[in-house]
């Protein structure tokens, strides 16, 4: 089935996670989705965007956070 519209299987199944988390992205709002009826679905375009947003930069040697030494006083 390649319909326009995806379910919450097919949606976890794309992403490949559990529909439980599927559940808390869409709760958080963190995932788009259309509401239809008691339903929720899903575009590929809205899933595609959510996984390019999950990039994480990379940093090198020398941007890495320097801690200062403290003194603390007991």
């Amino acid at each position: 089935m390649n319909s326009r519209l995806k379910t919450m299987e097919e949606a976890a199944e794309y992403l490949n996670i559990p529909k439980s988390s599927l559940y808390k992205l869409c709760s958080k709002n963190e995932l788009l989705y259309r509401k239809i009826g008691r339903n929720n679905r899903f575009t590929i375009e809205d899933l595609e965007e959510f996984i390019q947003r999950q990039k994480v930069k990379r940093t090198n040697e020398k941007e890495k956070i320097n801690f200062r030494k403290v003194k603390i006083k007991l």
